[in-house]
């Protein structure tokens, strides 16, 4: 989502509950001025720039270096959103639909050890509708089919739609194979907020969505895939209007990307214990 120029982290303690303080510790290269997804793999960030940016791949460290990029051979950027991961593969999806008015919805697949050159193949692409959808005229965040969070099983893509006309979110499925689908409904989210991204709590069998509404940053937490409403919400104060784009777990820490607001630089922040 295209709304400021610079981003930010945020290293959220899993602990807190109720409204958390953030700490400025660094900042992110200019080279990803527009991140949009965010995950951990072999001690390094990964993420992404969005609509228009280069099909890359892009690694970090958690002082903000940027260590590496992998171009994605014979693929498009139209609109990447979010980043998944499994044992064997990472997954991007190009999915985002601000005006609803998309039919060329993507998931690429590639497999991990790709990683490692300076360009990778890919694997399979699923290509994706929501069968719930009967409409495709295009209206600016007025779409209940938006989506840029999505997590990754051995066997499943779970997509957590960013739910522009109610707040709420639903959770589709996608089998792991090739070729082109329908989304299948599960459940519905309840979130009353818009959805930006997602991340396993492995150590919980838990997941947490991240999101904003009227640019106040907020943390969901449900412990089960068909869990209906969250059990924990982290919030922030009503001066925090931040944008939040990414989210991934490591060490029972949360570590969260965000779109700069127009007063503040492109910062590092971080919630301690």
């Amino acid at each position: 989502m295209k709304f400021f120029f610079v981003f930010i982290i945020f290293s959220i303690a899993i602990s807190s509950l109720g409204q958390n303080l953030l700490n400025h510790q660094s900042t992110l290269p200019q080279k990803l001025e527009e991140t949009s997804a965010l995950v951990y793999l072999n001690g390094t960030f990964w993420t992404i720039n969005d609509s228009g940016g280069e099909p890359v791949l892009y690694s970090f460290n958690r002082n903000g270096v940027l260590l590496n990029s992998v171009r994605i051979k014979d693929a498009e950027n139209y609109d990447w959103e979010a980043l998944a991961i499994n044992n064997s593969h990472l997954f991007i999806g190009d999915f985002g639909n601000n005006f609803g008015s998309r039919r060329n919805l993507k998931i690429y697949a590639i497999q991990l050890s790709e990683l490692q050159n300076q360009e990778a193949k890919v694997d399979f692409v699923i290509q994706f509708h929501y069968p719930e959808q009967t409409e495709w005229i295009k209206t600016k965040w007025k779409t209940q089919f938006d989506c840029e969070a999505m997590l990754a099983s051995d066997s499943l893509i779970h997509l957590f739609t960013k739910d522009w006309k109610n707040n709420i979110g639903a959770h589709y499925t996608l089998d792991l194979k090739k070729g082109v689908q329908k989304a299948t409904f599960s459940n519905f989210l309840n979130a009353n907020v818009l959805i930006t991204d997602a991340t396993w709590d492995y150590t919980k069998n838990a997941f947490y969505l991240v999101g904003y509404k009227e640019y106040i940053p907020y943390v969901l937490r449900y412990s089960d895939l068909k869990q209906v409403e969250f059990e924990q919400r982290i919030s922030f104060p009503d001066n925090y209007k931040y944008q939040l784009e990414g989210i991934t777990f490591l060490n029972d820490t949360l570590f969260i990307t965000t779109e700069n607001s127009a007063i503040d630089a492109s910062l590092l922040y971080f919630v301690p214990n």
